[in-house]
């Protein structure tokens, strides 16, 4: 496939009941094969934009009314905040006043997806939005749950990497740096099971670093430099071991 990105616009009005398998393997397979470049380049909010997006076409094929309410959630999410007199560039969306006003009707819009496909994909990926929302609200418990159920459902699936860093900040957030740092070693010894050895390494570095083990943050950040030079976790390592 080609390897220029689609934009959220552009993969909205490509999607045709006809066309959903080919552009739902069309673009996990670009998020895959990108998976670096997108964690370093776009963040977590562009990943969930991504997911949903995915979900919303995944349910054209079974449930259409869920699939146009999930497309309308992620209008919501991603609207633009404008004074109450300015007219923004695209006036045919949604948009807010305010960030207050915006999360309240995105946790209203994901939470009716999340009551109205059950069990179904689309719940997980309006919960992805929806534990961002409760993160940014200090509602760290449903964040976790929400991103754990997530990474139990999806695991095998890229975007679950997105949900499990955010359960790694989150947790030394919280003052558990010790138990990620424990289980990230085992991510490296086991060689990257659940996700790119460059992403444990970068990981471990800052947990390491929370915990005041500098020395040893320093040898998975060189570690990370030496395996993997083109990594985009790269530059920032090596500023935190002054190199740069």
């Amino acid at each position: 496939m080609s390897e220029r990105r689609l934009s959220p616009k552009e993969i909205k009005r490509d999607i045709r009941e006809d066309e959903v398998s080919s552009f739902i393997s069309e673009l996990f397979e670009w998020i895959f094969d990108h998976r670096r470049a997108v964690l370093a380049g776009i963040g977590g909010a562009l990943l969930l934009a991504i997911a949903g997006l995915v979900g919303a076409s995944y349910l054209g094929q079974r449930k259409a009314e869920v699939a146009d309410e999930l497309r309308r959630a992620i209008d919501v999410y991603q609207a633009p905040i404008v004074g109450r007199d300015e007219v923004p560039a695209d006036d045919d969306g949604p948009r807010f006043t305010s960030e207050e006003e915006r999360r309240a009707a995105a946790k209203e819009a994901f939470e009716a997806v999340r009551a109205e496909a059950g069990g179904d994909v689309a719940a997980d990926v309006a919960g992805l939005y929806l534990a961002e929302i409760a993160a940014e609200e200090g509602d760290f418990d449903t964040a976790r749950n929400l991103w754990r159920t997530f990474v139990e459902r999806h695991g095998d699936h890229v975007l679950a990497l997105s949900a499990r860093i955010n359960l790694y900040h989150l947790e030394r957030q919280l003052g558990d740096a010790e138990a990620v740092a424990e289980e990230l070693r085992q991510e490296i010894d086991n060689g990257g099971e659940t996700m790119p050895l460059d992403v444990a390494l970068y990981e471990l570095g800052l947990t390491l670093e929370q915990l005041g083990q500098v020395e040893e943050a320093k040898l998975h950040y060189q570690r990370l430099l030496d395996e993997f030079s083109t990594s985009p976790y790269a530059p920032e390592a090596r500023r935190r071991l002054g190199q740069a």
